[in-house]
């Protein structure tokens, strides 16, 4: 019998043992791929701290640099008188009403980036129902406050003047009524009722929180309600709410309606109730009323603090007669608020003429309807107006008068 040498068998895995096997070597490739980026991504991190460990070993004492201060700057104009004198109200009158916007066309390089604008519309503003009428006893078509504010620019509004009373409380309520259609930022000095005379106004722009109070010297209609009008010799009335305001604003400004009429000259009751007002905390103080500029300074206080001080801007808009009384001006100032408290800065005065034109015959009958042809103009452009209506006068004269009478303190613009 043959032998037949025995074959080896040929093994053959079965379809189970391939698939553990292929998962087995799935997962090794993703375990060293994992491996590889976990030591990729921790050299990085080494070489990262590396870095800081070698700034660190070189400033051992480097610490986080303090936050720098939170810093807010606006900018604040003031002017004086706006009368709304009987031909004031005629050059405005026109076929649809009364249009006082032209008025204020030539100042407008002065106020149209101002944040604030202090306005002292001294007359009246109740309306025909009440009766347009001038001097001695004013009111003003309610046009002469929408144009002031939109054409004037002006949101914060003192009421407290001699004039204010003029046609009685109902006109006052009237008047008020007018001015807070128009949603301005602060009215003050004159109330309807004894509620709201206790009101304090305040009103916050760009994160700084204002008061605004004014206050009257006296009133030409001596009849009035106790509430009717703020008198600042009322001097429970003065202290009690420049306290509460100090307490309450980060700035503090006060409206004086006051002075001698027609005297650059600044009188004992100014000086007093100015240092009265700084006493008390005021920042900053604005004067009205003598219908003519007085000097502009820094009043102490008892704390040391400076109060910037006003003593009078004049006339801003009035057809009054003297040199002096047309001779006017906006005052601007930056207002800065940082984390240690508020700086007044960049104080300056840009002065401006009130002309118009009134003929030799009108003007020797005292016909005062018939001045005409008016024009707020910017002091420097005025020159040849000036002239005319004042020979020997000029706008270089002009210039001086103003820079003698409100002083070294504050820059006068040229």
């Amino acid at each position: 019998m043959r032998y037949r040498k025995p074959q080896p068998k040929h093994f053959r895995p079965s379809k189970r043992v391939v698939i553990i096997g292929a998962s087995v070597l799935l997962v090794t490739i993703g375990g060293l791929s994992a491996w590889a980026m976990v030591k990729r991504n921790n050299s990085a991190y080494t070489a990262t701290n590396d870095s800081n460990t070698d700034a660190n070993s070189q400033s051992p004492q480097a610490t986080t640099a303090p936050p720098k201060p939170q810093t807010t700057t606006i900018t604040m104009a003031a002017s004086g008188d706006q009368i709304a004198h009987d031909s004031l109200v005629a050059f405005a009158r026109n076929n649809a009403g009364y249009d006082f916007t032209p008025l204020y066309q030539n100042i407008q390089p002065i106020i149209k980036n101002a944040d604030i604008v202090f306005c002292n519309p001294e007359t009246l503003v109740a309306g025909e129902q009440f009766g347009i009428s001038g001097y001695p006893a004013f009111n003003a078509p309610t046009q002469f406050a929408g144009d002031m504010t939109k054409a004037g620019k002006c949101n914060v509004i003192n009421q407290a003047t001699n004039h204010i009373n003029d046609k009685g409380q109902q006109a006052i309520n009237a008047n008020l009524a007018n001015w807070q259609s128009l949603q301005p930022l602060a009215i003050a000095g004159a109330n309807k009722s004894a509620a709201d005379q206790q009101a304090i106004s305040y009103f916050t722009v760009k994160d700084i929180k204002f008061a605004f109070l004014a206050y009257a010297d006296f009133s030409n209609n001596a009849n009035f309600a106790p509430y009717a009008i703020n008198i600042y010799h009322d001097t429970m009335l003065f202290d009690q709410q420049l306290k509460q305001a100090r307490s309450n604003a980060d700035v503090v400004i006060v409206s004086m309606h006051w002075g001698t009429e027609d005297s650059t000259t600044v009188n004992q009751d100014q000086t007093a109730f100015a240092k009265r007002a700084a006493d008390l905390g005021a920042d900053i103080l604005i004067g009205t009323g003598p219908h003519v500029l007085q000097k502009a300074t820094h009043t102490t206080g008892s704390s040391g603090n400076s109060m910037l001080t006003w003593y009078s801007l004049g006339n801003l808009l009035s057809t009054q007669l003297q040199l002096n009384e047309l001779t006017g001006g906006i005052a601007t100032w930056s207002i800065t608020k940082t984390d240690t408290g508020v700086k007044i800065s960049d104080v300056k005065f840009h002065p401006t003429f009130m002309s118009y034109s009134w003929s030799a015959d009108d003007r020797a009958a005292n016909n005062l309807l018939a001045r005409d042809n008016l024009a707020l103009q910017l002091l420097k452009n005025a020159d040849r107006d000036i002239q005319s209506m004042f020979p020997g006068a000029s706008a270089a004269e002009r210039l001086q008068f103003i820079k003698d009478t409100i002083g070294n303190e504050v820059t006068v613009s040229e």
